[in-house]
């Protein structure tokens, strides 16, 4: 019976996160020239940068292109 190869789920890092710049609640991770999205319920999501959101818990706007750094310093 063949092994089933399930997908690697991306390793947390600082240096790739993205956080809120108000409240540094996590909103994804930069993985090379995309970024890897997860909401409850198992929702995920890949999409190509730039992007932007509002953050859930407090509003602020959030955008993220090819130059900015993922995580402020």
């Amino acid at each position: 019976m063949p092994t089933q190869l399930l997908p690697r789920k991306p390793v947390a890092s600082a240096d790739r996160e993205w956080r809120c710049r108000r409240c540094d609640k996590l909103l994804g991770l930069v993985l090379a020239d995309r970024l890897h999205l997860r909401f409850a319920r198992q929702h995920e999501y890949h999409a190509a940068l730039p992007a932007s959101c509002t953050c859930r818990s407090c509003g602020a706007l959030n955008e993220l292109n090819h130059t900015t750094p993922p995580r402020a310093a």
